[in-house]
């Protein structure tokens, strides 16, 4: 929807930035999907991936200052952390490809930050689900 309809759909950054409640909602909600789904390695990758390849693109690319507290507990960030790249049934089933499958959205979504792409985590996403059946496959010969 967000290729289809770019004029007509967004995903508005500050839709509860002003309430750190939500935020606090969204991380302990989120935390318990993760540990029930048992994706946590997938989440927590995702997460670490997400601040150190930002916190290089914002000191080394644009020379500005990456902030950790805005950027991580942002409510859109959570909800994409917990609750959309964490679906047990299409993603990874061994730890070390969750771990790089995390990683690569991050990776991913880092070069498309820098190339100023709107909603990259959103592709980064999409991308690394195409990928799924070759890591299957992997996962299956090892």
């Amino acid at each position: 929807m967000v290729e289809l309809f770019p004029h007509h759909l967004i995903t508005s950054t500050n839709l509860f930035s002003r309430y750190i409640f939500v935020s606090i909602i969204f991380f302990i909600i989120g935390t318990f999907n993760v540990i029930y789904a048992k994706q946590s390695v997938v989440a927590l990758s995702w997460l670490l991936g997400f601040c150190v390849f930002n916190y290089a693109r914002a000191v080394l690319i644009d020379g500005t200052h990456f902030n950790f507290a805005l950027q991580v507990f942002n409510p859109l960030i959570m909800l994409f952390t917990f609750h959309m790249i964490t679906d047990p049934a299409t993603g990874p089933r061994t730890t070390r490809y969750k771990i790089g499958f995390g990683f690569l959205i991050a990776a991913l979504d880092c070069i498309m930050r820098i190339q100023r792409k709107p909603n990259s985590n959103y592709y980064a996403l999409v991308l690394c689900c195409c990928l799924l059946p070759f890591i299957w496959n992997l996962e299956g010969s090892s």
